[in-house]
């Protein structure tokens, strides 16, 4: 009787989907959507976003490039959603320098399956600092 509850503890235990625990490394294609800021001289790209660490301490990650030879501050709107959930959140400002990337720590992703789920980044502000 007590290795039939311990076995049940476990598969329940391992059964339990820490925050993030199916997502693969990253959203891409036409999981991940980007939206430059209109009217802007900044150019701006996104070259990836992935997560960071694993179970309640993961986060989500995305990678700036600043195509520009001036460094800008930009400030940007994240969003996850998919899996009936949504989560969304303003980062920035935050500095990039002129032809280089930056690596920003942006949300914590709810918990469970991030399978098939969707990221967006927006650019809400960017404007060149020297």
């Amino acid at each position: 009787m007590r290795h039939l509850i311990a076995a049940t503890l476990l598969a329940t235990a391992m059964g339990a989907a820490p925050p993030a625990a199916a997502q693969s490394t990253g959203w891409s294609g036409q999981n991940l959507v980007f939206t430059p800021l209109s009217g802007s001289t900044c150019r701006l790209a996104l070259d990836r976003a992935y997560l960071a660490g694993s179970g309640p301490m993961a986060s989500i990650h995305v990678v700036f490039r600043n195509r520009g030879s001036q460094p800008v501050s930009v400030t940007a709107n994240i969003e996850l959603q998919g899996n009936s959930q949504r989560k969304s959140g303003s980062e920035g400002p935050f500095r990039i320098a002129g032809s280089s990337t930056r690596d920003q720590q942006t949300l914590y992703p709810f918990g469970g399956s991030l399978a098939g789920t969707t990221l967006r980044v927006a650019i809400t502000a960017c404007t060149p600092t020297s």
